[in-house]
């Protein structure tokens, strides 16, 4: 693979190259100093920027690429809630990345388990930054489902994720078990890329009740799945399903 900082032109098999900025804003912030003193954020937003697309990536001929981006800017602020991605207006290219300083400052007592769930953060809003959305018709559970499943993959979850049945299939993030689904379909109905090849399909094709989870799980609907997935749990079934968290109560 190409050194982050060439100019080579994006395809499906290279990672993208954009122009990677940090802003610390209120330096006398106590998450924006452990964010500082926690890690190297300059070789951490490489490595992120790399492992994400290497997860979201399909190895196949013809393949879309990860969406374009050739400038990125990772922001570290005091704001509600715990992260979130934007882009610039007119600017479809350039993506921020805006992490909460008061969820680094208040989530940990070390600084080894602060940097763990910062990356994890930063992991899960990369996936967002790259992946595709059908032209915004992809349900909203399978995007945050899909992030939380890369943050899995690259071993960047929390401690309390669990793998749970979940109220429904696009319920989204870990608690409902989003990501826990992706994998278990990954791993039983025999096509290892789910994900990646999901992300390929969106890049050009709309949500379209599911046809892409057809197309690559032999003509199973996602609900099919789905019900499948749950009769993988042993034990009592009766009981309520977790409540949904808000983007506050995350990750």
């Amino acid at each position: 693979m190409p050194p982050l900082d060439t100019a080579e032109e994006q395809s499906s098999h290279v990672c993208p190259a954009p122009t990677l900025s940090l802003q610390l804003h209120s330096l006398d912030d106590a998450g924006v100093e452990r964010f500082a003193r926690s890690m190297q954020a300059h070789l951490s937003l490489r490595q992120c920027l790399e492992e994400v697309w290497r997860a979201l990536r399909y190895d196949a001929p013809e393949a879309p690429a990860c969406r374009k981006v050739t400038c990125l800017t990772l922001v570290v602020r005091p704001m509600d809630g715990v992260a979130h991605t934007a882009g610039a207006a007119g600017q479809d290219d350039h993506k921020q990345i805006h992490l909460a300083a008061g969820h680094i400052a208040r989530c940990h007592a070390s600084d080894d388990a602060a940097l763990h769930e910062i990356k994890g953060v930063l992991w899960h809003e990369m996936v967002h930054v790259l992946q595709h959305d059908g032209r915004g018709t992809v349900p909203g559970g399978l995007i945050e489902g899909i992030a939380d499943w890369v943050r899995l993959k690259c071993g960047l979850a929390p401690p309390h994720w669990a793998r749970t049945p979940g109220p429904s299939w696009d319920a989204g993030y870990e608690k409902t078990g989003e990501s826990y689904f992706l994998v278990w379909v990954s791993d039983h109905v025999g096509e290892p890329r789910l994900v990646p090849g999901l992300n390929a399909a969106f890049a050009t094709a709309e949500w379209d009740n599911g046809a892409a989870f057809r197309t690559l799980c032999n003509g199973q609907t996602v609900e099919e799945l789905w019900a499948a997935y749950l009769k993988s749990f042993d034990g009592d079934r009766t009981a309520a399903p977790p409540a949904r968290p808000t983007e506050a109560a995350r990750p």
